[in-house]
């Protein structure tokens, strides 16, 4: 393993993130169930424990996509782990979007994530996650 990444693997990651962000955006979650493995293992800001992708649609995606607004990775924050072979990859990156109250923009939510990837030539951008874990960024407490 190794925390160096080429610019093309980067990209690659990059674009998968991008799609992600889209399908978040855009609520599909039928396009987003292409970049995930079947039986992904998922944490949520709203799903404790997701078992399967079925699970994790139902239980996160579909209650919290239906009331997010402007979701979007921070780029520049996005660090990666590699498997010499490039067949896994963890990458950690923050996020941010608005929730969507009574129908209009609330408040900023921010988080981070970390998502395991694994190779999937048949995989749209090549990779699957096979884990997620989304969560909102902790409160000082003073």
């Amino acid at each position: 393993m190794n925390t160096q990444a080429d610019d093309d693997s980067t990209l690659v990651w990059d674009r998968w993130l991008a799609e992600f962000e889209d399908c978040v955006c855009s609520r599909d979650t039928d396009r987003g169930r292409q970049l995930f493995g079947e039986n992904v293992y998922a944490f949520g800001t709203r799903a404790d424990v997701a078992v399967g992708l079925d699970n994790l649609e139902q239980d996160q995606w579909t209650p919290i996509w239906s009331n997010t607004q402007g979701f979007h990775f921070l780029f520049d924050s996005a660090r990666y782990i590699v498997a010499d072979d490039k067949s896994t990859v963890c990458v950690m990156v923050s996020w941010e979007s608005h929730a969507v109250e009574n129908g209009k923009k609330g408040y900023l939510r921010s988080g981070r994530c970390t998502l395991v990837l694994r190779e999937d030539r048949n995989a749209p951008f090549g990779y699957v996650a096979m884990h997620s874990h989304f969560s909102k960024l902790p409160k000082a407490e003073f």
